[in-house]
């Protein structure tokens, strides 16, 4: 979902700009402590989607971003419901092709990789 959601709205090759606007009005929206939402994770997660970035790690942080940015993102375009349910549509159907692709702008962390168990 992320990855269609930053997709309509920007283009790999842009200017830095008018992403990092989008990402403080997004801060301004949801995050009310000023400390939930990294504004440079935020804009490495979009340009990861984009394809001009690494993607970061999944961990809370990340996670967190990704999920205040979809939120904004959807928010601003402003859909009537039979669009937003053809873009969830869409996701879902890019999610069952690519299973095991982690989400946009993200790499499993690797502390989350379970430990092998040392031969016996």
């Amino acid at each position: 979902m992320f990855l269609l959601a930053v997709r309509r709205r920007f283009r790999a090759g842009q200017d830095r700009a008018p992403i990092t606007r989008f990402v403080a009005t997004v801060r301004e929206r949801y995050d009310h402590t000023g400390h939930d939402l990294d504004p440079a994770t935020a804009e490495r997660l979009i340009w990861a989607a984009l394809g001009e970035a690494e993607p970061s790690p999944v961990v809370g942080p990340a996670v967190a971003a990704q999920t205040l940015l979809v939120l904004g993102l959807l928010e601003d375009e402003g859909m009537p419901r039979s669009e937003l349910d053809d873009f969830l549509t869409a996701a879902e159907n890019l999610a069952r092709r690519q299973p095991a692709v982690p989400a946009a702008g993200l790499v499993p962390d690797p502390a989350d990789e379970p430990v092998p168990d040392p031969a016996p």
